[in-house]
């Protein structure tokens, strides 16, 4: 049996990384990534918001290849938080996403996965405003 630090491969603690972000004029029906696929990755906090102008976001995430998506009427310079939730059926999760200042419930994390990857664009094309997000995350790391 290996010890501690010898060819021992047993996963740790998350530990956090620097902070995801995306702060892009963006383009209509152009993907902007925010984080790259990241393995063994926890997502604590997802917010995100277009200023200038109020228009139509599509937020994707991908977690171990599935991918869910949600769209949101974004109000101009409206922060909204993404989260994974529960739907009627138990069994489907969605993503949601909750304008910041109302009742948003907080969960230790959003979600997590053996692979995470992140990316939104803009569907409509009222003016140039930028799409800004911030994902605070952590990555599993390796015991000792």
């Amino acid at each position: 049996m290996p010890h501690h630090g010898e060819g021992d491969d047993r996963l740790g603690m998350f530990e956090n990384q620097a902070p995801a972000t995306l702060n892009q004029v963006a383009i209509l029906d152009t993907w902007y990534p925010i984080l790259a696929a990241l393995a063994f990755c926890r997502v604590y906090e997802f917010i995100i918001r277009i200023t200038t102008t109020g228009e139509t976001l599509e937020i994707e995430v991908t977690i171990d290849g599935n991918v869910k998506l949600v769209t949101v009427a974004a109000g101009a310079n409206t922060s909204y938080v993404i989260s994974l939730s529960q739907s009627a059926n138990p069994a489907t999760e969605r993503l949601s996403a909750t304008a910041v200042g109302a009742d948003v419930y907080r969960k230790a994390f959003h979600f997590e996965g053996h692979s995470i990857a992140i990316r939104a664009r803009k569907t409509t094309n009222v003016g140039g405003g930028s799409i800004q997000a911030v994902v605070e995350h952590g990555v599993l790391a390796r015991a000792g």
